[in-house]
């Protein structure tokens, strides 16, 4: 297995005044353990920040510079992480977060001992500092999206509480380096910004590889975003900076005196469209992608972010009606298909759930928080109602975790009365889910391992003896280990 160094450790000169930072590397064996190491070093670096002083807030910047390599390869850890060790994920996430959280403080800690009159000058030290904040809140919010929440809105009023800062001692747009070791620069204004638009880009509906990759693309596309005290074209988003609150969509160019600044991401469409050109071509940036799924990835990211930074706000397709009832559920291809083709009852080892909602293309659930703790945005999902005679078929499109530990769950309808078949692809014949009636002149979807539903390939299905010839026509979904196909009937 792969070794990490953790961050430094914690070193003190004679008679406890602290030293030049040591560093001290240990191998360990795992990004989680690296991490929790570090931890260690920020509680100890929290504990010296007492008082003014230049040297604790070096170690500040020192502890956060050092351990920004093992947060990445924790997340990239956790993106990959397996669904069947989610108890393993959610200790590895949790370490984390507490890493993170603790930054934080030790931030915000060192930001009070150096503005005891309640206002900051203006110096690279102040700038780099505020930056480093307002980049680890920004870090935090992906954090809790990687378990869909929830978000603390406090996170909102300390960085905004930054930025204004920033922006009142002329300190925004100073350009700091928070890598020594590279020729990068960011300031204060470019950190916040990038939570903005990390805040503004519903990683509630994305899985959380896809979260990565929006990420990336968001710092692609800093240069183009922008913060206005007024509204006007492009104006999507209304700030209520300082306070803790999360960005509200708005019609472009509204105004209101709710809101103090205002967020424009408008500018980043044309580079939406220019990256989608480049990578339609073929050509993935390996900075933003990598492996045999890098373009659908990208591109799906792109259109969702271009969908959402658009002058008009997304908009239904289909109205919502409350509903209230119970449903028993089952998770997974595997699973789903077993139960259609068993045709057995709901059991006690099914998921209950609470129907709060329907629309003519999908359902709005309320799922117990230690059941959502596991779910996934493109997950398969089969569900029967309370009193109902037939199973659904849908795929999980958005989680949305609250503080009272109740979980929000949009699930996308694609099979209303699925049936499991044999699709042969002149190779071999493999069981898929067929969520449309077969009738002449029209299409079906089928969903089913990648495998057994190759691309551009003719499948045949055997309905009671009746061979049916299906040409794929697009890839509609492509899930936690299935994908969904149309076909039309030859």
């Amino acid at each position: 297995m792969e070794g990490y160094f953790p961050a430094f450790q914690v070193r003190s000169g004679s008679g406890g005044v602290v030293r030049q930072i040591d560093s001290v590397p240990r191998m360990v064996d795992s990004p989680a353990e690296a991490v929790r190491l570090s931890l260690r070093s920020a509680s100890e670096c929290l504990s010296s920040l007492e008082g003014a002083g230049l040297n604790p807030v070096l170690r500040a910047f020192k502890l956060d510079e050092s351990s920004q390599s093992q947060i990445r390869r924790l997340m990239v850890h956790l993106v990959a992480g397996p669904l069947e060790g989610r108890e393993q994920w959610l200790e590895e996430w949790r370490a984390g977060r507490s890493f993170l959280d603790t930054l934080s403080c030790v931030f915000l800690e060192a930001l009070r001992s150096r503005a005891p009159a309640g206002g900051l000058t203006k110096n690279a030290v102040n700038a780099e500092l505020l930056a480093r904040l307002v980049r680890a809140g920004a870090n935090l919010i992906k954090w809790d999206y990687l378990r869909y929440g929830p978000v603390e809105r406090e996170l909102w009023a300390f960085m905004g509480a930054a930025y204004l800062e920033a922006e009142r001692t002329g300190m925004s747009q100073m350009l700091v380096s928070l890598r020594k070791d590279r020729g990068t620069q960011t300031s204060v204004e470019r950190e916040y910004l990038r939570a903005l638009a990390l805040g503004c880009a519903s990683l509630d509906q994305l899985a959380p590889d896809s979260m990565e990759i929006a990420d990336r693309l968001i710092r692609y596309m800093l240069p183009t975003l922008r913060i206005s005290h007024t509204p006007g074209s492009g104006a999507c988003f209304g700030l209520q900076i300082g306070a803790p609150a999360a960005p509200v969509r708005i019609a472009s160019g509204a105004a209101s005196e709710q809101f103090s600044h205002y967020f424009l991401p408008a500018g980043a469409g044309s580079v939406c469209d220019e990256l989608t050109s480049v990578i339609e071509r073929g050509l993935v940036p390996a900075a933003i992608a990598s492996g045999a799924r890098a373009r659908e990835r990208v591109l799906a990211t792109l259109f969702h972010l271009r969908r959402l930074w658009s002058d008009r706000p997304p908009m239904r397709r289909h109205r919502r009606h409350e509903l209230s009832a119970r449903l028993s559920a089952v998770r997974g291809l595997k699973e789903v298909s077993a139960r259609l083709e068993s045709g057995a009852p709901p059991s006690i080892d099914d998921c209950e759930w609470e129907l709060r909602n329907v629309s003519r293309g999908g359902i709005g659930l309320t799922v117990p928080s230690e059941q959502c703790e596991s779910l996934q945005v493109g997950e398969l999902v089969g569900f029967l109602m309370e009193g109902g005679s037939g199973w659904h078929v849908g795929v999980v499109r958005r989680i949305a975790q609250t503080v009272d530990g109740v979980g929000f769950v949009g699930v996308e309808l694609i099979g209303r009365e699925p049936s499991v078949v044999l699709a042969d692809d002149g190779r071999a014949a493999n069981e898929v889910l067929l969520c449309d009636p077969v009738r002449q002149g029209r299409t079906v979807r089928l969903a089913g391992p990648s495998a057994a539903l190759p691309v551009d390939t003719v499948v045949y299905l055997n309905l009671d003896g009746r061979i049916v010839k299906l040409k794929p026509i697009a890839l509609l979904v492509r899930g936690n280990e299935f994908v969904l196909r149309n076909y039309q009937l030859l």
